[in-house]
């Protein structure tokens, strides 16, 4: 029996998360789950003469893990997609990300209570005009004529308005929520626009000297996140009129 086809290449998978900026405990959640599948690929082609990765054993992985556990699979096909990426293995590197994305959880919008650095009174105040979350947000305050209504209703500093327009504004590209909002917002990286200018390795030493000058509570996102929050926001339109 050749087992050399499907066993894992941890060597390059652990360089290649570690590259991408992964700390070692998802470095080593990442490897285990490629190792479950390679025990489950193992476990069903028992008595075959050669052993390997296919598109077919994927999606029967999938289905029966999220039937036997009713637990959700994105986390164990992102990992999956990491190490096919990694190995260049690109038909299964597809086949994962397609049966991740049909996974794909819709979640509520963002709401505004849970961005940082703003005063309750002003996000109770917004509340009364039923503005809660970020597309309630963006809705009221995509055009400076609306900021200005809002700030006549509210009393609410212009500057605020617009903060929390650009923060709402800002969380469209991805996971880009509650601390690392303030962080990319502080940093001067306030839009999408703002955004879709920087090369992630820049923008990566860029929150690095911020966090080290300002001393802010937190850490630098991984690269690979910063890669695909760049990336979303070169294909997001322009929905906001800014001054």
């Amino acid at each position: 029996m050749n087992w050399d086809c499907i066993v894992m290449d941890e060597k390059v998978f652990r360089e290649f998360l570690k590259k991408s900026g992964r700390q070692s405990n998802v470095i080593e959640k990442y490897v285990l789950f490629v190792i479950q599948f390679e025990d489950y690929l193992a476990i069903q082609t028992q008595g075959k003469e050669e052993l390997t990765f296919t598109t077919e054993s994927l999606v029967n992985y999938i289905s029966d893990y999220e039937s036997t556990t009713k637990k959700s699979t994105r986390t164990i096909l992102y990992a999956l997609i990491q190490y096919f990426k990694a190995t260049k293995n690109d038909l299964m590197y597809k086949i994962a990300l397609e049966l991740r994305e049909t996974r794909k959880v819709k979640k509520a919008p963002f709401l505004l209570k849970k961005i940082l650095g703003i005063e309750s009174k002003y996000i109770e105040q917004l509340s009364t005009l039923g503005i809660k979350n970020v597309n309630d947000m963006i809705t009221a305050g995509r055009s400076p004529k609306r900021r200005r209504v809002l700030v006549e209703k509210t009393d609410i500093p212009y500057d605020v308005i617009v903060e929390l327009v650009k923060i709402s504004d800002l969380t469209r590209v991805g996971y880009v929520k509650e601390k690392l909002t303030r962080l990319y917002f502080n940093a001067g990286v306030q839009t999408p626009a703002d955004l879709s200018e920087w090369d992630a390795a820049a923008l990566h030493n860029h929150f690095e000297q911020y966090i080290k000058n300002s001393g802010w509570d937190g850490m630098v996102p991984y690269l690979s996140d910063l890669r695909s929050n760049i990336a979303n926001a070169k294909k997001l339109k322009s929905i906001v009129e800014y001054e």
